[in-house]
């Protein structure tokens, strides 16, 4: 599985209304120095993955994220960041980079972090990332994780 940082950035990209872009106003793991506008995202510690006494269907991780958005303008970066609190908050049931996003749920509101050190608002929300690997197969009578764990 890839950091979930990085399936976030992706996932943001193919919401085109949001007109984010990787590299250009969309970054993970570092925000750079320039430009200013920009979306950068980061992985925070999470809750302890799921675990039952089969490993084999253990594979549920509770991962968390952190949305931050630098700009000139508070307002701005406000807007934008609110955009995609609104976006990702109760998304589900997304696969990326064969990873199933059972749930996507943001931990707080946007919030200001601090200015920079070119006096730019940096705001952020933090989100909940519950995954798998996507190794699920649908059945007729619903979801199958493909193992067999013995409950019923």
């Amino acid at each position: 599985m890839n950091p979930p940082q990085k399936d976030i950035a992706e996932i943001l990209v193919d919401q085109g209304s949001l007109s984010l872009i990787i590299g250009t106003n969309l970054f993970h793991t570092r925000m750079p120095d320039s430009p200013v506008d920009l979306v950068c995202i980061f992985d925070n510690p999470g809750a302890a993955p799921l675990l039952s006494y089969d490993k084999a269907t253990s594979d549920y991780y509770f991962s968390s994220v952190s949305v931050q958005v630098r700009n000139t303008s508070y307002a701005s970066a406000y807007s934008q960041l609110f955009a995609i609190f609104e976006f990702l908050h109760g998304e589900s049931g997304i696969v990326e980079a064969g990873t199933l996003y059972m749930l996507i749920k943001a931990l707080d509101d946007p919030r200001l972090l601090h200015y920079d050190e070119n006096d730019n608002p940096v705001l952020l929300v933090n989100f909940e990332v519950q995954r798998r690997r996507n190794n699920l197969i649908l059945t007729g009578s619903g979801f199958s994780s493909g193992f067999s764990s013995g409950f019923r």
